[in-house]
């Protein structure tokens, strides 16, 4: 075996190489390297977590002073509006009895856009007495 040859076989075998016998005196061999699997090992410096003020929402914005009226007319029939702002929406719920056997009905409005009707639980005819239903509206106090 030539010293050079002996070179690279001890070169590869000292790597962990694989030297294959050729037939004519190793002119033919070849180095392979074995295949590995590479393993992880944890990071000394691990994310942390996100932080818990991330997830918060912001606060609302403060409401303003509640502003109200209402009017009262014959038999019974009178309406009641109370309106508001928080940030920069108007809220308004404008509530109404037709006569003072009827029923009250409230609109809710966002913004001036009418949002839902309801039935108010604590409102009551004839004379618009009670509390306007801002709860019933889903807004916000």
């Amino acid at each position: 075996m030539k010293p050079s040859s002996l070179l690279v076989l001890l070169c590869v075998a000292s790597c962990g190489g694989k030297i294959a016998d050729g037939a004519d005196g190793g002119s033919e061999a070849a180095a392979t390297t074995p295949t590995s699997t590479p393993t992880t090992t944890p990071s000394s410096n691990p994310t942390p977590p996100p932080s818990s003020s991330a997830d918060a929402s912001p606060a609302p914005p403060p409401c303003g002073p509640h502003m109200g009226s209402g009017t009262a007319g014959p038999s019974g029939a009178c309406d009641r509006t109370e309106s508001y702002t928080c940030g920069s929406t108007t809220y308004e719920v404008d509530c109404s009895c037709a006569a003072s056997n009827g029923e009250p009905v409230c609109v809710c409005m966002k913004d001036g856009t009418p949002t839902t009707k309801v039935i108010p639980t604590a409102f009551t005819c004839p004379g618009c007495s009670g509390s306007i239903p801002l709860v019933q509206c889903g807004f916000p106090q």
